[in-house]
């Protein structure tokens, strides 16, 4: 796989607050994990709370997600995300136990997002980002092209279809 190209519409790891990144799907809102700040600023725009069941979506660079330090992989979750790095697709998959961070602490597993364009491998090569699409809670997502993406729970070798998007999982 090719090494994702640097890109003026990556935004700075070290700024602080809401950026809006372009999907494959949608516009989308993301805020960097180790800012807190913007995570806030993401959870008010989206109405949420640390009580919320519906957790921002986390994205990973390959390393980050294959290491284990952030969500766990069985063998059939770790064929699933070889299979399909490069789609879009976001696989709710159990929480790691030795990831501590304040938003994600209240919830047992969180939803990846597959980084699918350049433009999100990119970012996810700078570090971890949530991202949520860029719309009120309830309101309509700005689509920008094809069907929305797959959503899906991956555990004890077993999936659980959430969403369905263009990759169907069997």
């Amino acid at each position: 796989m090719s090494q994702p190209k640097s890109s003026k519409n990556v935004p700075a790891k070290n700024k602080s607050g809401v950026f809006r990144v372009k999907t494959d799907t949608v516009w989308g809102w993301g805020a960097w994990l180790r800012d807190a700040p913007g995570i806030r600023e993401l959870m008010e725009r989206k109405s949420r709370g640390l009580e919320d069941k519906k957790v921002f979506a986390l994205v990973l660079g390959w390393q980050d997600l294959t290491s284990g330090r952030y969500v766990v992989l069985d063998d059939f979750a770790r064929e699933l995300v070889e299979k399909y790095r490069e789609a879009p697709l976001t696989l709710v998959l159990p929480k790691s136990a030795e990831f501590r961070h304040w938003y994600y602490d209240n919830f047992p597993e969180i939803g990846v997002r597959l980084p699918s364009t350049e433009n999100l491998r990119a970012m996810a090569a700078k570090g971890p980002f949530l991202l949520t699409s860029a719309n009120a809670r309830g309101g309509e997502p700005e689509p920008i092209a094809g069907p929305p993406t797959t959503v899906a729970r991956v555990a004890a070798g077993r999936v659980e279809i959430l969403r369905q998007g263009e990759i169907e999982l069997k």
